[in-house]
């Protein structure tokens, strides 16, 4: 009986410490908070800027002759330029929009360009090859760009101005007929 009496009183003694420790659970604190913020300023051209500039239309004049080169540059007031004026890296292409001529397309055969890039290496989309300077080049088709150009800097903080001079020839031959002949061209310049 002793023994009996001894577990029952740990046993009560037991239960009693556990309810006392259940309600003696530290109680939560009042929520605390503060507020912050964080700021900075920027001051720097984040955006690449680019502008591009074309000539004038430019006439080849009257072609009189069978089995010649006809150049915008054989008139010496003529002096057709092309201008991009950026802060990051761009390339200028040139596509004929559209023909008129009593050969259509064909035109194209004869018709050639000659970007000259002093300032810039320039890339051959016929083989993807880079030069400097200029070489004449004939076009593929109509909404056919060629990639002539690639220019600007990577700081976009200062900005460049770069120039080409451009040239425009056509070779006339015994397809061509007596008439008005226009090939139209579209510059565009687009970062890159």
């Amino acid at each position: 009986m002793k023994r009996l009496f001894v577990l029952s009183l740990v046993a009560v003694l037991s239960v009693g410490l556990l309810s006392v420790g259940a309600f003696a659970q530290p109680t939560p604190a009042d929520d605390q908070s503060e507020d912050t913020y964080v700021e900075w300023t920027i001051d720097a051209p984040m955006q690449c800027t680019l502008e591009l500039s074309t000539h004038n239309g430019v006439n080849l004049g009257t072609l009189d002759e069978i089995d010649v080169d006809y150049s915008a540059r054989t008139d010496a007031s003529a002096d057709p330029e092309v201008w991009g004026t950026s802060n990051c890296p761009y390339a200028v292409s040139v596509e004929v929009t559209s023909v008129n001529t009593p050969i259509g397309t064909q035109v194209l055969e004869d018709f050639s360009i000659n970007f000259d890039t002093q300032d810039a290496p320039t890339t051959n989309k016929q083989n993807n090859s880079s030069y400097w300077g200029g070489s004449w080049w004939s076009f593929n088709g109509v909404n056919d760009p060629t990639t002539f150009v690639k220019a600007g800097n990577n700081d976009y903080a200062s900005t460049d101005t770069d120039k080409w001079n451009v040239d425009y020839m056509y070779h006339t031959d015994y397809d061509d007929q007596n008439a008005d002949y226009r090939v139209n061209l579209e510059y565009t310049a687009s970062t890159e």
